[in-house]
């Protein structure tokens, strides 16, 4: 009887710690940013499905970078308006607004920098077409930027990402892969 007894109990704690263990995120999630673990791991699976298809490495993501962009995206939910910050990083930039006061999730942004592909031309010395833009699809897949991390700030029905990258790209003159 004891050594079911034992049994149970071990069994049961085995169930609480791989409950813990299946509820902790693998990535730091800035304070405020109400980023999920979820939203971070579908959007590197993203941004590195896009990177992968340049046949360019995979993101880590990065704290600091996350918690530096989610600091800026609060301070751009405070200002009402898209505007980059300065730093030796690359910044892309996203807002989003609804008239319900939805928030969408990191991957929106992402395919929304995604889709400026179109617009991309493979040796021109400044990346896009005539009279289109692309650089925050090129800084996705830049070949020498190693890591990100993105923030999300609200303020009313607008909400403001942003996403940085280490060691910036779009350095006029060379290709992003």
């Amino acid at each position: 009887m004891k050594k079911i007894l034992y049994f149970f109990l071990f069994f049961n704690l085995f169930l609480i710690f791989q409950s813990f263990a299946k509820n902790k995120c693998e990535y730091c999630i800035p304070k405020g940013s109400n980023i999920s673990c979820e939203e971070v791991r579908e959007s590197l699976n993203l941004i590195n499905g896009i990177r992968a298809e340049v046949k360019n490495p995979p993101l880590d993501w990065d704290c600091s970078l996350a918690e530096g962009s989610q600091k800026w995206a609060e301070e751009l939910a405070k200002l009402g308006y898209l505007k980059h910050s300065e730093g030796n990083y690359g910044e892309n930039l996203y807002m989003y607004y609804s008239s319900t006061g939805n928030t969408p999730p990191l991957s929106e942004a992402i395919k929304s920098w995604y889709s400026e592909k179109k617009n991309f031309e493979y040796g021109n010395k400044y990346w896009c077409k005539s009279g289109t833009i692309c650089g925050h699809y090129t800084q996705l897949i830049w070949k020498d930027t190693k890591k990100i991390g993105c923030g999300k700030a609200k303020n009313g029905n607008k909400v403001y990402i942003v996403c940085r990258f280490y060691p910036a790209g779009n350095w006029i003159g060379e290709q992003p892969y």
